[in-house]
């Protein structure tokens, strides 16, 4: 009898044990210790994009991946430099000035030409209206050009 005794108390004992350490160790136990250990160490925010510039030494030379090659329209001189050499620049910045004889002959001819020009839309325009415009009944239909009316453009000068 004494045999069975002991038996059911160490059976018990050890059940008793089994569950103190199971319930010591399930999820429901580190819920209720998380806030007052864990509170302080992990914090959670919003990306935020941040610039920042790295520099290490370096003996030799360094190349960029992108570069951009600026080529002249038309012949002339660089008379200033705006941007001194190995400066960051943005998209919209002066970096020289192009001059000289030839960049203001081509300038001016340029500028005859665009005079040139609208003077041949007035006289095709004048013409137009002599004619009697598209001599269309719907005129609008067609689109402005054609009619009498918007023939005349006020940016168009004589």
């Amino acid at each position: 009898m004494k045999r069975l005794a002991v038996a059911v108390f160490s059976i018990f004992l050890i059940v008793a044990f089994l569950g103190l350490c199971w319930v010591a160790n399930s999820p429901a136990a580190d819920t209720k210790k998380a806030p007052s250990t864990i509170q302080g160490l992990i914090e959670t925010r919003a990306p935020v994009r941040r610039d920042f510039t790295l520099t290490c030494p370096w003996f030799g030379r360094v190349e960029s991946k992108e570069t951009i090659r600026v080529t002249a329209l038309t012949d002339g001189e660089v008379l200033a430099i705006k941007v001194p050499d190995e400066t960051p620049v943005t998209r919209g910045t002066l970096l020289f000035t192009l001059g000289g004889p030839r960049v203001k002959n081509r300038l001016n001819s340029l500028k005859s030409e665009i005079v040139a020009l609208k003077t041949r839309v007035l006289v095709a325009r004048q013409s137009v209206l002599e004619k009697g415009g598209c001599g269309a009944k719907d005129c609008k239909k067609r689109g402005p050009s054609f009619c009498k009316a918007d023939l005349i453009h006020p940016s168009v000068k004589p």
